[in-house]
């Protein structure tokens, strides 16, 4: 397809968007690794097809800040190629885009106003969605059922893998007589050389390999942190340095409190040092107050020098409160590392990966434990859901909150 090469796109791409551009499929679904060029080659073939099709359109993301930095802003997106005078409200203040003689009409599927918007608009064109697989199926379906009704329509979708279960896999690449797919690679993107390749190969471990580098749809079974080997990841003695100390702490009441001691050093991570309380009367444990949890922090700490970082997890708020008062400067988990615990799983899987983790197998005996135990919800799976079980998890979480904190965060010390 000419035009589409104009813009950069490799032939296998062109081949595969011109052989869906001329069929009679309502969708093109371009799903596989990441960094392949297909969610800017979607972003090209509707606008070229939305260009030539005149007809209103819509453009969906997950919030309008997702489908702002992935659609519409920045390098190879929609309004480097139509300019922002392109951009419009019309009298019911709803923003869209001019391409030509078409109107795209611009939603966050979050938004209950854009939500209620939707399900009143008309896009008989069609549309683009952005991260289908973060977007609610209802949703999906009713913008679908919309653009059937045009037999002009094209709805255009790009997409990581996730799990088999999921439900973009269950409906739209199991037998969909309306779907035309394909799976693409690192290879296809014209930006990507050899070096860089190979350095997203390092950056994935086990099921995140399968699913970002490889571009298949496959189950998360198993350990959860399955490239963590004892042999190679656990250490005896003294760390190698310490740069700085991180404190990470997963909250208890109910169930266990656990701190970890975390050296950085030279940029890799080194678990040093644990505590954990299991308040469980079977055990003879009796439940702690947050000061008296308190009091364990200040004896835990003693040993270290006057800078710390401490991450708490985000629904620890009356034993921050005892903390604060005790003068330490207590910093929140960033909000997407709490909040979504394949984001964590995935980025201290890189750092393993990388060899930049390490355990002390003398101080931090049920961490070590943990790590072999720790293993995905296998009834979440079930729905398409990929997420760890709840057991076995309270060391893993408290070292995940301070290690993908100190990673994500300002690099600002924390002075205790």
């Amino acid at each position: 397809m000419q035009s589409l090469e104009a813009f950069g796109v490799t032939e296998r791409l062109c081949r595969f968007t011109h052989k869906f551009l001329t069929s009679n499929k309502l969708i093109g679904y371009y799903h596989g690794a990441i960094q392949s060029a297909k969610t800017d080659t979607t972003i090209i073939a509707f606008m070229l097809w939305a260009y030539i099709n005149p007809d209103n359109y819509f453009a969906v993301g997950q919030t309008m800040g997702t489908l702002g930095r992935n659609i519409l802003y920045g390098p190879r997106k929609l309004l480097e190629y139509v300019g922002v005078d392109a951009v419009h409200r019309d009298s019911m203040n709803n923003l869209y885009i001019q391409i030509g003689q078409s109107k795209v009409y611009c939603f966050g599927a979050n938004d209950s106003k854009s939500m209620a918007k939707i399900r009143g608009g008309s896009f008989p064109g069609g549309g683009i969605f952005d991260e289908i697989t973060l977007l609610n199926r209802d949703l999906v379906r009713h913008l679908i059922g919309r653009g059937a009704r045009s037999k002009k329509a094209k709805i255009f979708m790009a997409s990581n893998p996730e799990d088999p279960f999921h439900w973009c896999h269950q409906d739209f690449l199991e037998g969909n007589p309306d779907v035309m797919d394909e799976v693409f690679t690192l290879h296809d993107n014209p930006m990507n050389d050899q070096a860089y390749i190979d350095f997203l190969m390092r950056q994935y471990h086990g099921v995140w390999r399968d699913r970002l580098i490889y571009g298949k749809w496959v189950a998360a079974e198993g350990l959860v942190y399955a490239s963590y080997r004892p042999a190679d990841h656990e250490y005896t003695g003294e760390a190698p340095g310490c740069d700085y100390h991180i404190i990470g702490v997963d909250y208890g009441t109910v169930h266990p409190m656990v701190y970890i001691d975390i050296k950085k050093h030279q940029g890799a991570y080194y678990a040093d040092r644990e505590y954990f309380y299991d308040p469980d009367p079977k055990k003879g444990n009796f439940q702690k107050s947050d000061q008296q949890y308190a009091d364990d922090f200040d004896e835990f700490v003693s040993p270290l020098p006057p800078q710390f970082r401490i991450f708490p997890d985000n629904n620890a708020r009356s034993f921050k409160i005892a903390l604060r008062q005790r003068k330490y400067k207590v910093r929140d988990v960033p909000d997407k590392m709490f909040r979504d615990p394949t984001a964590r799983v995935r980025l201290m899987d890189s750092l393993i990966a990388q060899g930049l983790h390490y355990i002390s197998k003398e101080r931090c005996p049920m961490l070590c434990k943990n790590m072999m135990t720790y293993t995905w919800d296998q009834n979440k799976q079930k729905l398409g859901v990929t997420v760890p079980s709840k057991e076995n998890d309270d060391a893993v979480n408290a070292r995940d909150y301070g290690v993908t904190s100190d990673y994500t965060a300002p690099k600002i010390a924390q002075l205790r």
